[in-house]
């Protein structure tokens, strides 16, 4: 096996990032050999099985790809193609800092209310019921600077590795489709609650699909393409739809 050097291009999001993350552990497991990432990208700084500084005899980016992620079973199937890996080892991603789950703290909420592309915004009414519901808890909101102020203890605007701290932490992380979403699908110690948005828009799920076709993982829909079985559904209207739950028993 050459010494492979992978690129993830700067201009990718946060979740497309992360998903990512797992790549070089299961590379290692099958193969013995470390990748080596000519990026320098965030989702790799603690990864035990990247190399840095070293010069690769065949580069491989992670992004530019003759194929896309539709043409395939699932999330596994397509990121594992692209370095031919037949066995999987490690099934969610993982960022290694922070996985210690004696450092949750157990009435610590993180929520995240508005995502940057498809996630969307949840509405006032959602976040008063998410209030409501967790009243004895701390909640701590994350996200950008500019995101809607749920009016709870605002970490918005917090470096990266202080929003993946803050996610790790958390016993309970409920947020829309988005970045952190992401983040918090590297632990799998987190109790995680995903609110799917119903209206019309970029990205967001419909109705008919929540009720026939919408399951974890389904490469038909980009909305489940990269959500794992490990999280509970929601929805934001007052009734149970699908694998969903009505927002109000969040």
């Amino acid at each position: 096996m050459k010494k492979i050097g992978i690129i993830t291009p700067d201009y990718l999001g946060i979740g497309d990032k992360v998903q990512f993350a797992s790549i070089p552990e299961n590379f290692y497991k099958n193969y013995g050999e470390k990748l080596i990432d000519l990026s320098n990208c965030w989702v790799y700084y603690h990864n035990p099985y990247i190399l840095r500084n070293v010069e690769p005899e065949k580069t491989i980016s992670f992004w530019n790809q003759p194929y896309k992620y539709e043409n395939y079973l699932n999330r596994f199937d397509y990121l594992n193609s692209l370095l031919k890996i037949p066995k999987i080892f490690c099934r969610t991603p993982r960022l290694y800092k922070y996985e210690n789950p004696s450092n949750v703290i157990q009435n610590k909420v993180c929520l995240h209310a508005q995502g940057k592309s498809s996630g969307h915004t949840l509405s006032e009414e959602i976040i008063e019921k998410i209030k409501e519901r967790y009243s004895k808890y701390d909640i701590y909101q994350i996200g950008g600077q500019q995101d809607i102020d749920c009016g709870v203890i605002d970490c918005r605007g917090s470096s990266m590795w202080e929003t993946v701290k803050h996610i790790a932490t958390s016993a309970i992380f409920i947020g829309v489709n988005s970045g952190p979403m992401n983040i918090a699908n590297c632990y799998p110690h987190i109790n995680k609650k995903l609110i799917l948005l119903t209206e019309k828009g970029h990205h967001n799920v419909s109705v008919e699909e929540l009720e026939k076709n919408a399951t974890p993982l389904w490469s038909g829909n980009h909305y489940f393409n990269w959500v794992d079985y490990g999280w509970q559904y929601y929805n934001d209207s007052a009734i149970d739809i699908g694998i969903t739950y009505t927002y109000n028993k969040i």
